[in-house]
């Protein structure tokens, strides 16, 4: 799958989903954990995270960048932190989003 063009004028809508059988996103401990990690890749490398909303299985995020890899790049950046966030705050390894 190969994404659209991407203009920087243009906020994009991601949606990333949990694996099955993982905890949940809202609860304190894990809201604490993404905040910390949301500040710390929030405007890197031309990528933007704008807002975001966090439910119990996923995520939404509102990002902008400067071109279709600084989006891909930024995306992959910030799932990277977050994922080894949740995982050591679980206590596990592997893959923690669907995608």
């Amino acid at each position: 799958y190969r994404r659209e063009h991407h203009a920087a004028a243009h906020p994009a809508l991601v949606t990333v989903k949990l694996r099955p059988h993982l905890p949940r996103l809202r609860q304190k401990q894990e809201r604490t954990a993404l905040l910390k990690h949301f500040a710390r890749a929030k405007d890197r490398f031309g990528f933007r995270l704008l807002h975001f909303a966090i439910l119990n299985d996923h995520l939404h995020f509102v990002v902008e960048a400067k071109d279709r890899t600084a989006l891909s790049r930024g995306l992959q950046g910030l799932l990277i932190r977050l994922a080894r966030g949740l995982n050591k705050l679980w206590g596990r390894k592997g893959k923690v989003f669907a995608d």
